[in-house]
């Protein structure tokens, strides 16, 4: 008898531990990610209203030069 009330008592003390340090622990947990989030979107430059910046290769490169002349086909509805 006298082992099973200690037993009691550890899963009361355990359940106390998690029930007031639990949530300290996710909140600080929380916060330090949040800070984290926060600190690596500064590092991402803002770029103005209106401003357009195209990035890649100027697609006249892409075709090499000796492969013959570029046609640019339309599609002709019949009537």
């Amino acid at each position: 008898m006298e082992s099973f009330l200690w037993f009691l008592f550890i899963i009361l003390i355990i359940g106390l531990v998690f029930r007031y340090l639990f949530p300290l622990i996710i909140h600080w947990f929380l916060n330090r990610t949040i800070n984290k989030m926060n600190n690596n979107s500064n590092d991402i430059p803002i770029e103005k209203a209106g401003k357009t910046n195209i990035s890649g290769k100027n697609p006249e490169t892409k075709v090499p030069k000796d492969m013959g002349e570029y046609v640019d086909f339309e599609t002709i509805e019949e009537k």
